[in-house]
């Protein structure tokens, strides 16, 4: 499904081409042929002057790009509208050793070798 900027009547071109896994996508969301194959789904965003949205509108379209159903999808200024922001995650800080012994690195290779299911040692 893409999105686009505009009145739901006014389809712009780019809007109208689809790629082949919309494709399967839509046959995945309408098994029952609901919704013809070669129809599109779209979603048009009106916005004022000042940039706010005004309307959002899921738009039926043929291959010619007329609009066939439209579904005004309804929306509040105070209700179920959110921000989506992720939580940060606090991370301890590294811990940096240092290693001066060649030996003691080897085991340590060794030690994940084996770990990860494998010898660690150099044919």
């Amino acid at each position: 499904m893409k999105f686009y900027k505009g009145e739901p009547d006014d389809i712009p071109s780019r809007s109208l081409v689809r790629s082949f896994a919309e494709l399967t996508q839509m046959r995945l969301a309408f098994p029952n042929g609901e919704a013809e194959a070669t129809n599109m789904l779209r979603i048009a965003v009106s916005a004022d002057g000042a940039g706010r949205t005004t309307s959002i509108v899921l738009v039926e379209v043929d291959e010619a790009g007329t609009p066939l159903r439209t579904f005004d999808i309804p929306r509040s200024e105070s209700e179920n509208i959110f921000n989506l922001k992720p939580q940060p995650i606090n991370l301890a800080p590294p811990r940096i050793e240092v290693i001066d012994d060649d030996t003691e690195q080897r085991s340590r290779n060794e030690a994940l070798g084996e770990d990860l299911g494998t010898t660690g040692t150099e044919t």
